[in-house]
Parts: structure tokens; sequence; C-alpha cells
């Protein structure tokens, strides 16, 4: 019976109540004042297209275009 105990309360910590003050309207998502626009200038530096860039030698430019193509797809 103990055992029992032991996952349902291992379960009830883990998920979406684990952040109880978290509305869940929110994503979550934050990107840092600092990082906002470094996408968009590598595009205008570059002339190149998101598409094109989630092909880069750079992983962090292919990992920022990368969300730029999802983030393209969320409804509004």
């Amino acid at each position: 019976m103990s055992a029992m105990f032991w996952v349902t309360s291992s379960l009830i910590g883990s998920g979406i109540d684990s952040q109880p003050n978290k509305p869940m309207n929110k994503s979550g998502i934050h990107i840092k004042e600092s990082h906002k626009g470094r996408f968009t200038a590598v595009k205008k530096k570059t002339g190149k297209t998101t598409a094109e860039l989630k092909h880069s030698k750079s992983p962090a430019v292919r990992k920022m275009a990368t969300f730029a193509a999802n983030a393209a797809k969320w409804k509004k």
C-alpha cells in the first residue's frame, strides 16, 4: 500500500499542478530583451529567408530559424 502512495504522490507533483500560479493561457516562452531582434538582424544582414537560414552552418542561427518557422504557425 505504501508503494502505491509513493507512485501517486510523485505523479501529482510532476504535472501541470507543479506550477499552480501560472495562468493556462501563457505559453511560458520568454525571450530576453537583449536577444529580441537578433534573428531579424541576421535576416537583414544576410538577405536570406527563414527557410534558407534553417540550413545555416551556425547552430545558434539554425535554432532561431527553427523557432521562427514554428512560431509562424501559432494562432494569434
